[in-house]
């Protein structure tokens, strides 16, 4: 859940400003596909998810044996960020 949080904004972001220059480059689909994949996933792996593990241990490494209450809250604040990002993205980048 954590690496979507992270990686909805990097791919939107990069069909809504990277993809134009690349077609405007004239290269190829899959060489177009490739770069935008190598750069969300550095994005991701080096920029988002170590914020969300920082920001999110205390749901990924809960400190007691019960984690029904920490797992429940966990998925409800994903699920609200989820809907935020959402409407964020679809109010900042409209097509």
């Amino acid at each position: 859940m954590l690496v979507l949080l992270g990686l909805f904004p990097v791919v939107m972001l990069e069909l809504r400003f990277l993809s134009p220059v690349l077609t405007t480059l004239g290269l190829h689909a899959s060489l177009a596909t490739f770069i935008g994949n190598a750069l969300s996933v550095a994005a991701t792996s080096f920029i988002t998810m170590p914020l969300f593990v920082r920001w999110f241990g205390w749901w990924l490494f809960p400190a007691n044996a019960s984690t029904r209450p920490v797992t429940s809250k966990g998925v409800a604040i994903l699920v609200v960020l989820f809907a935020l990002e959402v409407a964020a993205l679809w109010q900042l980048l409209p097509w």
